[in-house]
C-alpha cells in the first residue's frame, strides 16, 4: 500500500491552485503546519480549600493553517510572473471572504486490504480522501511584491496564515438514495470523528413517511407530487423547508429529531412509508487534515 498527500487552495475568487505540483507557480517547500488538529485548552474549576483544580472538559480552538510556499521560477516570463502575483492576491482576499484549503490523500493498495484503522472501505484498488476547511487570510501578506519580480525575475519564497473559524476539517459526506419501493433496511457509515447529523432531501408524493436513525421514526405531513422537503436535522441549526419556505410546524409539528450517527459506526436509516425518492446525506467531521 502505498500513498501521497497533495494540497490546494481554491481562491475567494473560485480561482484553483496546485500547491504541490513542482511547476506550479505557488507551490510549497514544505508540509502545511497546523493540519494536525487545532490547539486545546481545558477548563479548570477551583473551590475554597481544593487541592488544585477539577477538570471540567476541553475547548478546542480555532484553527491556524501556515504555508510556506516558493513563488514563481526561471521558466515564467516577466509577465507571467507579474499577472500570476496579482492572481494570488485576488485569490487569497483580505480577510472578508472565504477560500478554501484542501489536503488530498491518494491510497494506491494494489490489491491488498487496508488495515483496521482507516475508517473506509474500498472502492477498487484506490481510495481518494478529501479534506478541506474554509479559512480566511488575516495576514497583512498579500503576495509577492512587483520590485522583486523584476529585479529577481522570481520571488523566492513566502509565507502566508490562513485562519479557519472552525475547529474541525470537513470530508467528504457520506450519503443514501432510495427511491419508492426499496426504502427501509439501510445503514450508512459515519467515518468521521464526531457525531453526525443527517439531512435529508424528500420528493412526493408521500404518504405516511417517517425518517430517522437507529429506529428513530418521525413523521412527515403527505405532500403531493412535484412538492419538495429539505431537512437539516442538526439541533445547532435544525430546519424543514417545503419547496424552500419554512414549514417546520406544519411539517413536524412539536417534535424534532434527536438521534445522531456516533463517530467510526456504522449506523441504521429508518424510512418507514412511500416517497418518490430520498436522498440522505451524512457530513462528516474529522480532528485532523490526514488520518
Amino acid at each position: 500500500m502505498t500513498s501521497t498527500i497533495a494540497y490546494s487552495l481554491v481562491g475567494v475568487d473560485g480561482s484553483l491552485w496546485d500547491l504541490t505540483e513542482p511547476s506550479s507557480i505557488v507551490r510549497l517547500v514544505a508540509d502545511p503546519e497546523g493540519i494536525g488538529g487545532p490547539t486545546t485548552a481545558a477548563a479548570w474549576q477551583e473551590n475554597v480549600g481544593q487541592g488544585g483544580a477539577t477538570y471540567k472538559g476541553q475547548q478546542d480552538k480555532i484553527m491556524a493553517v501556515g504555508l510556506k510556499y516558493r513563488f514563481g521560477g526561471s521558466w515564467f516570463s516577466e509577465q507571467e510572473l507579474i499577472d500570476g502575483a496579482a492572481a494570488w492576491r485576488r485569490a487569497l482576499g483580505t480577510g472578508e471572504q472565504m477560500l478554501e484549503f484542501h489536503v488530498v490523500e491518494t491510497i494506491h493498495t494494489d490489491g491488498v486490504g487496508l488495515p483496521l484503522m482507516i475508517p473506509f472501505e474500498l472502492g477498487g484498488d484506490t481510495q481518494v480522501i478529501d479534506r478541506w476547511i474554509w479559512a480566511r487570510n488575516l495576514d497583512s501578506h498579500q503576495g509577492p511584491p512587483r520590485r522583486k519580480l523584476i529585479d529577481q525575475g522570481g520571488w523566492n519564497q513566502g509565507s502566508l496564515t490562513i485562519t479557519s473559524g472552525s475547529s474541525r476539517w470537513c470530508g467528504d459526506a457520506a450519503f443514501l438514495f432510495k427511491e419508492e419501493g426499496d426504502l427501509s433496511g439501510h445503514t450508512v457509515h459515519n467515518g468521521g470523528d464526531y457525531v453526525a447529523w443527517p439531512q435529508w432531501e424528500i420528493a412526493g408524493p408521500t404518504s405516511g413517511l417517517k425518517i430517522g436513525l437507529n429506529g428513530e421514526q418521525v413523521p412527515l405531513a403527505n405532500i403531493p407530487a412535484g412538492s419538495r422537503y429539505r431537512i437539516e436535522t442538526n439541533p445547532s441549526a435544525p430546519q424543514v423547508l417545503l419547496n424552500g419556505v419554512d414549514a417546520w410546524a406544519t411539517a413536524v409539528g412539536r417534535k424534532s429529531w434527536r438521534t445522531s450517527a456516533p463517530p467510526h459506526s456504522d449506523v441504521g436509516v429508518t424510512i418507514v412509508g412511500s416517497a418518490r425518492d430520498v436522498y440522505m446525506v451524512l457530513p462528516l467531521e474529522f480532528a485532523a487534515a490526514i488520518g
